[in-house]
């Protein structure tokens, strides 16, 4: 059976979350259907404050209990198939769904440095599931040692959080000279990393880790200077890459981020097809053309 939808949205992260409430407010007599992968969500920029700053990693899990009462209709599954000519995109389990528009919020993943080790086991990266984060948490909590990888937004968001936890040694290592180098200038990145000396982060820069070892849980990292610490957690923070499969393999074209290309209006080249969140395009906020970033 072919379940039939005025608009339907790939995603329940933020960007699918704010597309649903935005139509059913605008068109209340839309049949609106959001499609997500993962049963519990989160919001991403709260991440980092699930170890400190929230009271429970619960308090940043996203509700969809305001759209269901609004009348859209959620439901947990893969999508593994787009057809355009049809209109329609195919679940893991074999059910159609039919769409007039459809909006692609399928997201970002993780970036996987290629360091040996980094398949051991407290070796976490950024994942936007909270049963996953629930136990980083507590690892993290329990833990003495813990290692942050990549000096960025994330990482240094994660090394502030976790320094103001009790009686740990939090080393956070940047390749780059500075903190923040993509992002900010050298004299605001050292004001970065002067706070979090304060705090009694160690921020090791110039260097990288290259290997990971421990039995079966990771024990110890070796950096690229000759050191070695002793750790008993490691965040991966090197960034994100975004989630293309589906477009490219419905034959939607990629943007110069390598996002889902899309026009000022966040149309794709299909114009029924809309892309929106990490998974789209970027574009210059002059001159408003295709960009590798914002």
């Amino acid at each position: 059976m072919v379940r039939e939808n005025d608009i339907l949205i790939i995603g329940g992260g933020p960007a699918g979350v704010v597309t649903a409430f935005t139509a059913k407010k605008y068109y209340p007599q839309k049949k609106i259907t959001i499609i997500k992968n993962v049963r519990n969500g989160v919001i991403p920029c709260g991440i980092p404050y699930m170890i400190s700053d929230l009271k429970s990693p619960e308090d940043n899990k996203l509700n969809y209990a305001g759209l269901e009462k609004m009348g859209v209709e959620i439901i947990t599954t893969e999508v593994v198939r787009l057809d355009r000519t049809s209109k329609k995109v195919i679940t893991k389990s074999g059910d159609s769904f039919r769409y007039e528009k459809l909006v692609l919020a399928i997201g970002s993943r993780p970036v996987f440095p290629p360091i040996p080790g980094i398949d051991l086991k407290n070796v976490f990266s950024i994942y936007k599931d909270l049963d996953y984060l629930n136990s980083m948490v507590g690892k993290i909590k329990e833990s003495k040692n813990i290692l942050i990888i990549g000096g960025g937004f994330i990482g240094i968001e994660f090394a502030d959080e976790i320094s103001n936890l009790c009686e740990k040694n939090v080393y956070i290592v940047e390749v780059l000279p500075h903190l923040l180098s993509n992002s900010f200038d050298p004299e605001f990145s050292e004001l970065a990393e002067v706070r979090l000396g304060e705090k009694g982060v160690e921020v090791i820069t110039n260097v990288r880790v290259e290997r990971l070892e421990g039995e079966n849980e990771v024990k110890r990292a070796y950096l690229s200077n000759g050191k070695v610490l002793d750790v008993d957690a490691v965040i991966l923070g090197v960034g994100a890459v975004p989630n293309t499969e589906l477009a490219v393999s419905a034959g939607l074209s990629l943007g110069k981020g390598k996002g889902i290309w899309v026009d000022e209006y966040m149309r794709t080249e299909d114009p029924d097809i809309f892309a929106v969140g990490d998974c789209a395009g970027k574009r210059d906020f002059f001159t408003r053309k295709d960009a590798p970033v914002l």
